[in-house]
């Protein structure tokens, strides 16, 4: 849920610099506080990015928080894109920065968040399996000034079998059906790329 909050930190305002102008378009940044108030994400909306009657939702202050992997700290920024009906996909991004803050969840390639989409709206596509951005390859690490690297991650929406199949056969696997069908990443009501 939007809300105000505190002084935003320098190298937060060093990311909006960073990711606007790539992803194009109108930027707003709206502080986003989880249900008990207690955690608070900044997203920027880009509107009317990557084309008109969409928007690109992106965090910009997550890279403070720690995402571990094998025990290292990798900085990441969350980053999703739907039509502009879709609005909730900010609460769905809030909301996956909030597991990440509160819960300790690991972002990074190939890593799903079950039902991140689901709880928010109607679509086939109910859970989000994180990618580097292909769309905007300038955005896989950025350095920021006084912080180091940061590294965004697109939501792939998936379904349960898409899911499924991920979990049976891999990342590549399913990076390569949905290459190979061309998958729109934004469409939330899409077709599943996996029969069962």
């Amino acid at each position: 849920m939007p809300r105000r909050g505190s002084e935003t930190p320098e190298s937060a305002k060093a990311v909006f610099r960073a990711s606007s102008p790539v992803l194009g378009g109108r930027p707003t940044v709206m502080k986003y506080g989880d249900e008990g108030e207690r955690f608070e994400v900044d997203v920027l909306t880009c509107h009317d990015a990557p084309n008109p009657g969409y928007c690109v939702h992106a965090t910009v202050n997550l890279h403070l928080e720690r995402n571990e992997m094998d025990g290292t700290n990798i900085p990441v920024e969350l980053m999703a894109v739907a039509a502009d009906a879709d609005e909730f996909m900010a609460n769905a991004i809030s909301t996956a920065a909030f597991c990440v803050m509160k819960d300790g969840w690991l972002a990074a390639p190939g890593v799903v968040f079950p039902d991140a989409i689901g709880q928010y709206g109607p679509t086939t596509t109910p859970h989000i399996m994180w990618s580097e951005p292909s769309e905007w390859p300038e955005l896989c690490t950025v350095a920021i000034e006084g912080f180091g690297d940061v590294h965004w991650l697109l939501a792939i929406p998936l379904n349960d079998q898409e899911v499924g199949f991920l979990h049976r056969e891999g990342y590549d696997a399913l990076e390569g059906r949905l290459a190979d069908q061309r998958v729109a990443y934004f469409d939330l009501q899409r077709a599943s790329v996996v029969d069962e």
